[in-house]
């Protein structure tokens, strides 16, 4: 990186602002989050540190495997696929892009969109996801000027994340209905919504039929909602709502002993 990218990272560090998340979604080693601070949100550089002030293991997203592209995918399909800043740029040497952890592109994924990227162009050099400007259905790759305004998605490593330590988790339940009476289902039997943090997380997964399109209401005490909607593979931030879902219990440890 030039002096010049050192100045631009300084001061990027110096303005970075609280970020407002939009959308998260969890798989079984990582955290995908969805930032925009409005009106179309930050610069490269200041996306890069917002994302590296999360904590330890939190940087701005590495799409390197076509599994991180599904769950992009996935998360911003919602959204119509908004454009976002991602891990990439040739700032360190003009024309050879690589991820912010010095991976190369050689000989890893990419999905960019048709004419892209235009390494020629010396004033688009960072790396952005986004609704495609041609055929494709879902989101592209397209490299802009690192001074473009976009929201971003951060990715952190949770790999020691999972279900609430001390606790036993119940049979899913196919019946499909809304959190609130998901609730009350799982109250009666003297549980509660399964929820998701340090501890157990392949107990669940074990539990769940294979199929990603077959979701569960779980808790997720670190949202702003409270809720979460699980998959056999992933889960995702959700309101609270009225949407039908099944759901998964636990039961306290203390409770099975008694």
């Amino acid at each position: 990186m030039g002096i010049t990218q050192q100045f631009i990272l300084m001061v990027a560090m110096l303005y970075v602002g609280e970020a407002r998340k939009i959308d998260s979604l969890y798989m079984d080693k990582y955290e995908l989050s969805y930032y925009n601070d409005g009106d179309d949100s930050v610069p490269f550089c200041e996306a890069l540190v917002a994302c590296s002030v999360l904590g330890s293991g939190s940087r701005l997203v590495k799409v390197n495997e076509e599994d991180t592209q599904k769950q992009m995918d996935w998360m911003l399909e919602y959204w119509g696929y908004p454009r976002v800043w991602i891990g990439a740029t040739d700032m360190r040497s003009e024309g050879v892009l690589y991820w912010l952890d010095g991976t190369s592109f050689r000989y890893g994924y990419t999905k960019w969109d048709e004419t892209q990227p235009q390494l020629d162009n010396t004033y688009e050099e960072c790396a952005t996801y986004g609704a495609s400007q041609s055929a494709y259905p879902d989101g592209v790759w397209h490299d802009y000027p690192c001074s473009d305004h976009y929201g971003y998605v951060c990715q952190r490593d949770i790999s020691t994340r999972s279900l609430s330590p001390d606790s036993s988790m119940t049979p899913y339940s196919t019946i499909v209905t809304s959190f609130a009476n998901a609730q009350k289902e799982c109250k009666s039997r003297g549980a509660r919504i399964a929820r998701a943090y340090n501890g157990r997380y392949e107990e669940i997964l074990q539990l769940l039929p294979k199929d990603e399109n077959t979701k569960f209401w779980i808790q997720d005490e670190s949202s702003d909602s409270g809720c979460a909607v699980m998959s056999y593979n992933r889960w995702q931030t959700h309101e609270c709502n009225e949407e039908n879902f099944g759901f998964i219990c636990e039961i306290d440890e203390e409770s099975v002993q008694a």
